[in-house]
């Protein structure tokens, strides 16, 4: 299934996230810009495709097939701001006490708008599994400034005071693949529940991507939320390979 032909899959048999009647603000403490709105920030990172601003534009980067995918509501509002493609980073990163190359993946995504927004039906879809999103969103709103991490399974940590976390609930027919980020090469998006693109995070050389996958280590965007991503131990405190749900130097959002 192509992307276009899942994102009018969804428009028929799902209601649109983020309607929480709220206007989009300025982006919060932490951006380069602080009199930018969310659409003027740039979000066209090492990770993301070159997107235009214009939320009835069309993005870039497509390389499946599936032509081009519109934009939603919440684009610029939301952004990945970290994401672990290695599951076996030494230190187990959902900290289950399990370390586990599908598990242990994870996506952080922050909220960079001054205002709640509401992902209720909002999916992680990649770009081999377009037909089976990773993880759905049932009834959650992520309050502005704080970061949502969505591991590839086990048992996600208890929420803190800026961060909320989960394991994917994709329902795989008989073998789990979490969140199934793949190395060399990936292609994941934050779709809304019409299958509008809310926010992309891609790697590998493909169109648009030139961002390398990294080994052992996550890759972070530096400064947080606004950045162009880089291998987290460049910038993690005392070196560290993650930090899902804090800052890189481990503060929280």
């Amino acid at each position: 299934m192509t992307r276009r032909s899942l994102a009018l899959a969804l428009a028929l048999v799902l209601p649109a996230c983020g309607d929480d009647d709220s206007t989009p603000g300025d982006v919060v403490d932490g951006a380069d810009s602080p009199d930018e709105t969310p659409a003027e920030a740039e979000t066209g990172s090492d990770g993301d495709a070159d997107l235009p601003d214009d939320a009835s534009a069309e993005a870039d980067g497509e390389d499946d097939g599936g032509g081009d995918a519109p934009l939603s509501p919440l684009f610029g509002r939301i952004v990945f701001n970290e994401v672990l493609i290695d599951g076996l980073a030494e230190g187990d990163p959902n900290g289950d006490g399990d370390v586990d190359a599908v598990e242990d993946q994870f996506v952080e995504l922050v909220n960079v708008d001054a205002a709640p927004v509401v992902l209720d039906g909002c999916t992680l879809v990649e770009l081999d599994l377009a037909a089976l999103p990773r993880h759905t969103f049932a009834e959650f709103t992520l309050a502005a400034g704080n970061a949502v991490v969505v591991f590839g399974g086990g048992d996600a940590p208890e929420a803190t005071a800026t961060a909320s976390f989960f394991s994917a609930n994709a329902a795989d027919p008989g073998i789990p693949f979490g969140l199934h980020l793949s190395a060399p090469a990936d292609d994941l998006m934050l779709l809304d529940a019409s299958g509008l693109l809310a926010a992309r995070f891609c790697y590998g050389g493909t169109d648009g991507c030139p961002l390398a996958a990294a080994a052992d280590e996550s890759l972070t965007r530096s400064p947080e939320r606004t950045g162009d991503f880089v291998p987290h131990t460049t910038v993690g405190a005392d070196g560290a390979a993650f930090s899902p749900g804090t800052r890189a130097d481990g503060t929280p959002f």
